[in-house]
């Protein structure tokens, strides 16, 4: 998924001056991504199942109130 922003991000991309050659040419230059953060990983990854959880609960929660 790195890879995929970085393409995005590169300036060529954003001015629309790509070319046919330009992803062989940026693997030919060994283009690379950073590794992220495990931190911040975490962190997105405790959120999205907090959420999760607590919509599951209120949705546990409406029904109950419906009956």
């Amino acid at each position: 998924m790195e890879i995929l922003i970085r393409l995005l991000e590169t300036d060529d991309y954003i001015n629309n001056t790509i070319k046919t050659s330009w992803l062989d040419d940026l693997i030919a230059e060994h283009f690379q991504t950073e590794k992220p953060d495990i931190m911040l990983s975490i962190v997105c990854t405790a959120i999205h199942i907090a959420n999760e959880t607590f919509r599951n609960s209120f949705q546990n929660f409406q029904s109950s109130l419906e009956r």
